[in-house]
């Protein structure tokens, strides 16, 4: 595989690391204990709801993400499953293809001893009927 060369605009570049934004910083160092009288405050028990709301109304949003994760995960195992049963039945046409035209090119030095001969040959002949069956129906 080639390497691309770097373009004109790429030379020199540096790759930069880009970090999850951390938060609050700002708020980080407020003591955030609430006592009874601080609690009895309407504008905390307003601000308090508030919070609360945000953060039900963001719940329920994930979980709409879970279920598609989860839904994901079954297809994915179904289809890994599938992709399975496809390479079996990739290999047991491509096996019962080469064993039957084997068989028919084993026929034709057999021909001279009479019943090996035709017996190689239908065995052959059935083999390969067989692999072109299974590579039509890939079940």
């Amino acid at each position: 595989m080639a390497i691309p060369e770097p373009q004109p605009d790429e030379s020199g570049a540096q790759p930069v690391r880009i970090s999850a934004p951390k938060g609050r910083k700002t708020l980080s160092r407020i003591n955030r204990a609430l006592t009874e009288d601080e609690i009895g405050q309407p504008g905390v028990q307003k601000m308090i709801v508030g919070e609360l709301e945000r953060i039900e109304e963001e719940n329920k949003d994930l979980r709409g993400f879970r279920d598609s994760y989860y839904e994901a995960g079954r297809e994915l195992a179904v289809l890994k499953a599938e992709r399975k049963r496809s390479i079996a039945w990739e290999v047991l046409s491509s096996g019962c293809l080469a064993l039957g035209s084997a068989a028919i090119g084993f026929a034709s030095s057999m021909w001279s001893s009479q019943p090996a001969g035709w017996e190689a040959l239908i065995f052959g002949a059935i083999l390969l009927l067989l692999g072109i069956v299974a590579r039509c129906f890939r079940l």
